[in-house]
């Protein structure tokens, strides 16, 4: 039946936000819906069959987070501000595309989607404003607060010195016997620690963590 012809077609969709419209289609006897629906249709088949590729990657269903951001003083995760921005990119890219095909007059070869298209709105301040906060990749960007940058500015800091505190300790110790000359730092709960031979563990100062198969703690 026709819910069965709704399943099939949800099944190709790209995103959520696809099927769940599929999930509210129905039948129509009115000839001018009919005749639209089977117009945009057509447009589309036109589209992706030549040979412009046509933005539909990365449609995302925000919803939820969107819902969330209502609340004042609440956040997101930088993931999920990623998606943001790649809807928000893909509506304007969608945008571009029937902008692209439309010439001085306003007439388009897809009237129907066209007309669409110009009800899409893209949001470029927030884009622009998500893009000072993450990469393309989701990560946190150094600048995206004068206080995380401070933050992260003094962790790398602390970082090179406990860094090159290891190297030190290492080498004393290489040269001293008690260490393998190929001995690295490994991570024990979140700690850099040093492997050495339960004979000459007291020979180093610090805290014994862990015991490795090897049998060095």
């Amino acid at each position: 039946g026709f819910a069965a012809v709704r399943n099939m077609v949800s099944a190709h969709c790209s995103s959520t936000l696809g099927s769940e419209y599929c999930q509210t289609m129905s039948f129509s006897t009115d000839y001018d819906v009919v005749k639209r629906l089977l117009t945009s249709t057509s447009e589309m088949k036109t589209i992706i069959a030549g040979d412009e590729a046509f933005p539909l990657e990365n449609i995302h269903d925000v919803n939820v987070q969107l819902r969330n951001l209502r609340v004042p003083g609440t956040f997101i995760p930088a993931s999920d501000l990623l998606r943001i921005r790649q809807s928000l990119a893909t509506i304007a890219a969608v945008g571009t595309f029937f902008a692209h095909h439309r010439n001085e007059e306003g007439d388009s070869p897809y009237p129907v989607l066209n007309q669409l298209s110009l009800t899409l709105i893209a949001f470029p301040y927030i884009v622009s404003m998500i893009d000072r906060i993450v990469d393309r990749f989701g990560n946190v960007k150094d600048n995206a607060s004068p206080e995380l940058a401070e933050i992260r500015r003094a962790l790398s800091s602390m970082t090179g010195t406990i860094n090159a505190a290891m190297r030190r300790v290492i080498s004393r110790a290489t040269k001293e016997g008690y260490l393998e000359s190929d001995t690295t730092p490994s991570v024990r709960d979140g700690r850099l620690v040093i492997p050495v031979s339960p004979m000459y563990k007291r020979k180093i100062n610090g805290i014994v963590h862990d015991e490795s198969a090897s049998g060095k703690t």
